[in-house]
């Protein structure tokens, strides 16, 4: 990489870190997601399916930015921190859905009823991890405006990692059905995150 290159990045961070401006900031977070996304994205595929990829990484850059003042603070200094800590991660989110996918797979139909039964699935401090409380609220709203089958499905799929053929035989769908439900889901709830961290054009 070049040695001009390494500096841009450094002075990014710095910019986030210094700037009073909240417009100069996102721009400088734009930067990063779009540097880093690729890169990334390639070192979480031997990790991860990937149908799940794309929602890991949008996760954690989300919970960067909300939580980026003390981050910059306290754990990344410079490029070489924002890259391990972006790094440790994916492999920690990786690991945590290899286990819930193996854990669920594993279930039969009638464990898979009764968790279902016992738990409220739609329960809003659930979705998202705890550490991640400013993303999970403006989550939950957007979650909660979805009709009652696309949030069911939506929620189910992302936050207890059930695969598409147990949640077809919950809801008495087919798994195309099922598919199609969280792909709507999905396209609405992207859009509106998308439009609430909306990187605004410098003046």
């Amino acid at each position: 990489m070049k040695q001009e290159q390494i500096n841009d990045l450094n002075l990014l961070l710095e910019l986030l870190r210094t700037s009073s401006s909240e417009k100069l900031q996102r721009q400088a977070f734009e930067k990063l997601f779009h540097f880093y996304w690729k890169p990334l994205r390639g070192y979480a595929e031997p990790r991860v399916a990937d149908e799940d990829i794309d929602d890991m990484l949008q996760d954690m850059f989300s919970f960067f930015w909300i939580h980026r003042q003390g981050l910059l603070a306290e754990k990344i200094k410079n490029k070489k921190d924002l890259e391990k800590w972006l790094m440790d991660f994916v492999r920690s989110k990786a690991a945590n859905i290899r286990k819930q996918k193996t854990k669920r797979v594993g279930m039969d139909d009638e464990n898979f009823r009764q968790e279902i039964d016992n738990k409220t699935v739609l329960k809003e401090e659930q979705i998202y991890f705890v550490e991640r409380q400013g993303y999970e609220k403006m989550l939950l709203k957007i979650v909660d405006t979805l009709p009652p089958d696309l949030r069911l499905v939506y929620s189910l799929k992302r936050k207890y990692g059930y695969p598409v053929e147990r949640i077809a035989t919950y809801m008495q769908l087919t798994e195309m059905q099922v598919k199609e439900k969280f792909r709507k889901a999905k396209a609405v709830v992207e859009e509106k995150i998308l439009q609430t961290y909306k990187i605004e054009d410098l003046l």
